[in-house]
This record gives structure tokens, C-alpha cells and sequence, in this order.
């Protein structure tokens, strides 16, 4: 469990995504799909070393002007690294994302809100980690609030188990 501050909307996001971004293992320079832009999450990949590689359906630049793929193939054949949103389990993509990380030993960590019940049961099953925050969601209360992050079982071998 991880207990978001009080504060601002923009604070709590920060610490949010700074948690999200937290579950990466990652190498200075790789490469990090980020499925669903949340602009504190693009700054936290970035502080934590990481390339971000943006894309959404909706949003075509970032805070900073980078410009936002709306096309998924193209960020998931560069990632070395994948986060994704939990909306990505409503809107038909998930599978896909899925089936690339698992075919490509590519780890995958998903935020979610609504849908962490869900993308837990893929937990050590081509997710590599979840972000799941429980309802009252961040952006909807300046109080401290639970986040809680899942980790898949390794190996002998390092591999998810």
C-alpha cells in the first residue's frame, strides 16, 4: 500500500505517477511505451532515466510538446518497457498489448482505477506490475488516499512467474 498526500490535484498526481513510475525496472536510456499520456507520468518515466515513447487516442502532444502516437504498433516495437492505462481494457487494446509483452519478453505494468480487478487476474500472466487505485480515485479528493502495488512472482530464472 501506498498512501497518496494531501495536497492539490497536480501534487497528488505527481506523487501518484512518481509510484507508477516506481514499479519499472529500468535501464538509463530505455525505451517506455506509455499507453494512455498523463503528462506527471511521461515527467516521472523521464526522472526515473527513462526514453518515453507517448501514445493516446485523443491527445497529440505532451505538456512539453512532444509529439503523442496515436498509432500503438509503432511505440510497442520500440519499448523496451510498456505502462498502460486500465483504460486500455475498455477500449479493445489490451489484448494486443498483452500478446506483444508476452511475445517479446517485454515487462508490462498497468495503472488502473476502475479496472485494477481486472488486469490483476493477468498479474504474473504478461503483467509484470500494477498501479490499482481504489475508488475515491485521486482526482476526485485532496485527502490522503490508498494506492496499492502488485508485483508478479519471479522465478528461479528472474522470469514472471
Amino acid at each position: 500500500r501506498v498512501m497518496l498526500p494531501t495536497g492539490t490535484p497536480e501534487e497528488r498526481a505527481e506523487a501518484r505517477d512518481a509510484a507508477i513510475a516506481g514499479l519499472l525496472d529500468i535501464e538509463p536510456g530505455a525505451r517506455v511505451a506509455l499507453i494512455g499520456v498523463v503528462n506527471p507520468l511521461v515527467a516521472a518515466i523521464r526522472e526515473r532515466g527513462g526514453v518515453c515513447l507517448p501514445c493516446d487516442l485523443n491527445l497529440r502532444t505532451t505538456a512539453w510538446g512532444d509529439p503523442v502516437s496515436d498509432d500503438m504498433t509503432e511505440v510497442l516495437a520500440q519499448a523496451d518497457a510498456v505502462v498502460a492505462t486500465g483504460m486500455t481494457l475498455s477500449n479493445g487494446t489490451f489484448d494486443l498489448i498483452l500478446r506483444h509483452c508476452v511475445e517479446h519478453g517485454v515487462p508490462l505494468i498497468v495503472y488502473a482505477q476502475s479496472g485494477s480487478a481486472v488486469a490483476r487476474a493477468f498479474l504474473g500472466a504478461g503483467v509484470t506490475a500494477l498501479n490499482a487505485e481504489p475508488f475515491t480515485f485521486s482526482q476526485f479528493s485532496a485527502d490522503a488516499t490508498p494506492m496499492y502495488r502488485y508485483r508478479a512472482a519471479l522465478a528461479p530464472d528472474g522470469a514472471a512467474a
